[in-house]
C-alpha cells in the first residue's frame, strides 16, 4: 500500500512538471487615458517625487523566477494618453523628481524560462506628455522628464523563441519646459518620444 502511494506520488510530480503553462493577454483600449497632476511643493526634508502618468494597456507577466511554456500578448490602443505635470517644487533636501509619462502599451514578461514568447503592440492615436517644472533649491539630484512613448516592451530571462511586432500609426510628442537653479548635485533635464522600443536581456 505504501508502495502504491508513492508511485502515485510521483506520476502526479512528474506531470505537474511536464505540462505546458500557457499565458494568453488580450488588452484593447479605444477610450481616452488622461493624468493631470498641478503640485506645489516646498520645504521638505527628504526626497521628492511628482508623477503624472498616463497608460493605455500594461502587461507584467513574471517576477523573475517562472517557467512558462508559452506567453502571447496583444495590446492595441486606439485612444488618446494624455499626461501633464505642472509643477513648482523648493527647498527639497533630498532628491527631486519630477516625470510626465504617457504610453500607449507596455509590456514586460521576466521569467526564468519561457518557451515561445509572442509580442503584438499596435497604437493608432496620439500619446503625449508635458512637463511644466519650476525646480530651485536643491540639495541632491533633480530628474525633470517629459516622456511619450507609442510601445514598450522589456523581455528578461532564458527563452526558446522571441517574436515581437510592434507598429505605431500615430504622432509621440513629447515637451519639458524646466527651470532648474540652485542645486547642489546632478541636473537631469529630458524630452522623449519614442515610437517603439523593444529591450531584450538574460539570454
Amino acid at each position: 500500500m505504501k508502495r502504491t502511494m508513492l508511485l502515485a506520488a510521483a506520476a502526479l510530480l512528474i506531470a505537474g512538471t511536464a505540462n505546458a503553462q500557457t499565458v494568453n493577454s488580450g488588452q484593447t483600449n479605444n477610450a481616452n487615458v488622461r493624468a493631470k497632476l498641478n503640485a506645489t511643493i516646498s520645504n521638505v526634508q527628504g526626497d521628492v517625487s511628482a508623477t503624472a502618468a498616463a497608460i493605455g494597456n500594461s502587461l507584467t507577466a513574471g517576477s523573475g523566477g517562472e517557467t512558462a511554456g508559452v506567453i502571447n500578448n496583444t495590446q492595441r490602443f486606439f485612444g488618446d494618453a494624455n499626461a501633464q505635470l505642472n509643477t513648482t517644487v523648493a527647498n527639497i533636501d533630498g532628491k527631486v523628481n519630477a516625470t510626465a509619462a504617457a504610453i500607449a502599451n507596455s509590456a514586460t514578461i521576466d521569467t526564468h524560462y519561457t518557451g515561445t514568447i509572442n509580442n503584438l503592440q499596435t497604437v493608432n492615436y496620439d500619446p503625449s506628455a508635458v512637463l511644466n517644472a519650476n525646480i530651485r533649491g536643491v540639495s541632491d539630484e533633480v530628474s525633470a522628464t517629459a516622456a511619450a512613448i507609442g510601445n514598450s516592451a522589456t523581455i528578461k530571462g532564458d527563452f526558446g523563441y522571441a517574436n515581437s511586432t510592434q507598429m505605431n500609426y500615430a504622432g509621440v510628442n513629447a515637451a519639458a519646459n524646466a527651470t532648474v537653479r540652485d542645486v547642489s548635485a546632478k541636473v537631469s533635464a529630458t524630452a522623449a518620444a519614442i515610437g517603439n522600443t523593444l529591450t531584450v536581456t538574460g539570454f
